[in-house]
C-alpha cells in the first residue's frame, strides 16, 4: 500500500489542518467536539470526555502551534437538569472506566477514590443504574470550556438557550459563524445546537 501511495502522481489537495489553509472553527454539538484553526494555532477539544458514570467537569484538549504541541485536561464548568443522583468514583489507579483496567501491583490508592459525580436527569425511556456506563450518565446540556486564549460555549440540546459567560464587554467575533457577537450583560446567549468560539487578543479568557 506505501508503494502505491507513493507512485501517485502529486496532488494539488491539502487537508484543511495543513498551513496555508483557510481558518475555520467547526463542533459537533451530540459528541461534544471542536475543531479549531486560527492562523498558525490548531485546536482541538473533546468537552465530553470520559464521562461514562456522571458528569466529571473534565475536558481534553490538544493545542498545536509551530513552536510546541501540548495535550491536556482541563477544568470546565457545565449546565444540566439534575436527577438527584450522584455516582461515587471507584478506587481504580490506572482508568477511571471499565473496572479501573489492569490492576497494579502494590498497595496504590487513587485521590479521586470517593468524589462524588452528580448525574444529569435521564432521557425519557432511557433504564439507568447508577454505577452502569451510559452515554447519558455524564452527558450535560451546556459547557463552558475556556483554555489559554479560547473560550468555547457549547449547548448541546434541542429546545434551549444558554448564556456563556464572558470577560468584559462589547463585541467579540464568534470563529464558528465569522459574526460579531455583542455581549448583554457580560454573556452572549447560545441557541439550541449550537456552539460557540470566541478568541482573546490579550490572553486567557
Amino acid at each position: 500500500q506505501y508503494e502505491k501511495l507513493k507512485a501517485q502522481a502529486p496532488s494539488p489537495v491539502r487537508l484543511p489542518m495543513m498551513a496555508g489553509q483557510p481558518d475555520f472553527a467547526w463542533a459537533d454539538e451530540e459528541d461534544g467536539v471542536v475543531a479549531i484553526k486560527n492562523g498558525d494555532e490548531i485546536l482541538y477539544a473533546s468537552l465530553y470526555w470520559r464521562a461514562r458514570y456522571g458528569i466529571n467537569h473534565l475536558a481534553r484538549v490538544h493545542y498545536i502551534t509551530p513552536p510546541f504541541d501540548r495535550i491536556a485536561v482541563v477544568h470546565q464548568e457545565e449546565e444540566f437538569e439534575p436527577s438527584g443522583q450522584f455516582y461515587t468514583r471507584a478506587d481504580w489507579v490506572n482508568t477511571g472506566f471499565g473496572n479501573g483496567g489492569i490492576k497494579y501491583p502494590g498497595d496504590l490508592h487513587s485521590a479521586h477514590t470517593g468524589e462524588k459525580l452528580p448525574i444529569p436527569k435521564m432521557p425519557e425511556g432511557v433504564t439507568f443504574q447508577v454505577g452502569d456506563e451510559s452515554p447519558y450518565a455524564g452527558r450535560a446540556q451546556f459547557y463552558r470550556c475556556a483554555y489559554g486564549s479560547y473560550l468555547i460555549g457549547m449547548n448541546s440540546t434541542s429546545d434551549k438557550t444558554f448564556s456563556l459567560k464572558v470577560e468584559g464587554a462589547g463585541e467579540q467575533t464568534d470563529l464558528v459563524s465569522r459574526k460579531a457577537l455583542q455581549r448583554v450583560g457580560g454573556a452572549i446567549k447560545v441557541p439550541p445546537m449550537t456552539t460557540v468560539i470566541l478568541r482573546s487578543q490579550t490572553g486567557s479568557q
